[in-house]
C-alpha cells in the first residue's frame, strides 16, 4: 500500500487519527502521549488509542528505550505534510485542506469530532455567496470559514 493510500484510508476510516498525528508532528515528531494530549486538549487515553491506530497504519513507532513511553513518527507521507502546512487553528477547532475538501477537527476532552466539507462550499461562503447545502453541512462549513478567518 502506498503512503498516499494510507492517508486516504485513514481519512475514510478514522479521520480523527490524523489530528493525533498532527499533534505528534507539532511536538517535534517524538513525544509521550501525555505531551500530545496536553497540546491537543485531549485526555491521554484518546491520544494513546490514536497512537495505536497510527502504529497499525505504519506511521508511528514506539521508542522502546524511553520511560515514559515515547512515540516517534516512522513514516511521513507527503499528503500529511500538505495537511500540516494548510492547518488553521481557532479555539478547539482545527481545519486542514485535503484534496477537494477541508477536514474540520473539533477537539473535546474525550473525543475528536471530524467533518469533511467540500472545498467548493467553503470557498463560496468565503466569497460571501449564498450556498445551497443541507443545514448541518452548512453549519459545519461556516465553522470551517470561522476557523480559517479565526472569528470566534
Amino acid at each position: 500500500m502506498s503512503s498516499g493510500d494510507v492517508v486516504a484510508r485513514i481519512v475514510a476510516e478514522r479521520p480523527w487519527v490524523i489530528y493525533v498525528l498532527l499533534g505528534l508532528l507539532d511536538s517535534g515528531g517524538v513525544a509521550t502521549a501525555s505531551d500530545v494530549a496536553s497540546l491537543l486538549g485531549l485526555n491521554t487515553y484518546v491520544v494513546k488509542r490514536g497512537m495505536w491506530w497510527l502504529k497499525k497504519y505504519g506511521l508511528v513507532e514506539i521508542d522502546e528505550d524511553s520511560t515514559p513511553q515515547r512515540y516517534r513518527v516512522k513514516s511521513l507521507p507527503p499528503t500529511v505534510e500538505r495537511l500540516r502546512s494548510s492547518k488553521r487553528v481557532c479555539g478547539n477547532t482545527t481545519v486542514a485542506e485535503y484534496g477537494d475538501a477541508y477536514i474540520a477537527f473539533v477537539s473535546r476532552r474525550d473525543e475528536v469530532v471530524t467533518h469533511v466539507v467540500p472545498r467548493a462550499l467553503v470557498e463560496a461562503l468565503l466569497r460571501g455567496e449564498g450556498a445551497k447545502a443541507p443545514p448541518r453541512l452548512l453549519a459545519v462549513a461556516r465553522r470551517v470559514v470561522d476557523t480559517i478567518m479565526c472569528r470566534r
